[in-house]
């Protein structure tokens, strides 16, 4: 029993830095399409 909850917490911050990690790229991912959005945004105003 308490193994199974000490590696279910063990593994909470591996998921949580994996999710991290996962945004960080997709943010880097969006950027550009971003920066290009408001760039129309900027132009048709």
């Amino acid at each position: 029993m308490f193994s199974k909850v000490a590696k279910a917490t063990s593994g909470i911050p591996q998921l949580a830095w994996t999710l991290r990690r996962q945004l960080k790229w997709n943010v880097v991912a969006i950027l550009p399409e971003a920066s290009i959005w408001y760039a129309t945004v900027r132009a048709l105003e």
